[in-house]
């Protein structure tokens, strides 16, 4: 286990001051994903909103800790459906081979509901 990962996952929040959210899984501290904002540096619609509104007027809640990545992703897919209309998750897909694999894999468990 690295120093960033922590063993278990989980689901949080990101409440722009326009009511739009962002909604995410991490298995690392979750302070260490957000690094203040600049952990979405490779998601430019969340990231140009991150710099418009400042990260400290961006509301960040933890809604749940999982000790499953499946778990964790069905909460966050059933979190990103309920807020549909006001959600702006993005997912890179292009980061590594095995990050490929597993966002296809991401991508068939979503499919699979």
């Amino acid at each position: 286990m690295t120093q960033d990962n922590i063993g278990y996952y989980s689901v949080y929040e990101h409440l722009l001051p326009n009511g739009l959210v962002y909604i995410g899984v991490t298995k690392k501290l979750p302070e260490r994903r957000w690094r203040k904002g600049k952990g979405y540096s490779n998601q430019p619609q969340f990231y140009e909103l991150i710099k418009t509104f400042g990260w400290e007027n961006i509301e960040h809640k933890i809604i749940q800790v999982f000790d499953n990545r499946h778990d964790a992703w069905t909460l966050e897919k059933e979190l990103i459906l309920k807020n549909r209309s006001n959600c702006i998750n993005v997912k890179n897909t292009s980061i590594t081979d095995n990050a490929k694999i597993q966002r296809q894999k991401y991508i068939k468990f979503i499919g699979d509901f």
